[in-house]
């Protein structure tokens, strides 16, 4: 996962638009995906970049629709899933009742 951020973080360049951050981040995260975990994440930021189609700032509502969009992904990258694992994790994120 470290790996797969890194690289992410290391190839997006600062934009006014979180659409073109988003996309940007998840091209690259893909690109440097690393593992099962990395895959993973790499999918999640891909779904998260699908719903993420804002200009400027990101409002919270919009972020908690794409967070789930993302955890929806990386979910269905898996010929089975299993809990307990990094899916969990994405799956509490996106569900609205933590983020509160």
């Amino acid at each position: 996962m470290t790996a797969t951020l890194d690289g992410a973080v290391k190839e997006t360049a600062p934009d006014d638009s979180a659409a073109v951050v988003a996309r940007e981040f998840a091209d690259a995260a893909l690109q440097a995906s690393m593992g099962n975990s990395g895959i993973l994440l790499a999918q999640f930021f891909d779904g998260l970049s699908e719903f993420v189609r804002e200009e400027g700032e990101l409002p919270i509502v919009v972020l908690n629709r794409a967070v789930e969009q993302g955890a929806e992904r990386a979910r269905q990258a898996i010929s089975t899933p299993v809990e307990g694992t990094l899916l969990t994790v994405m799956d509490a994120w996106a569900d609205k009742r933590s983020m509160i």
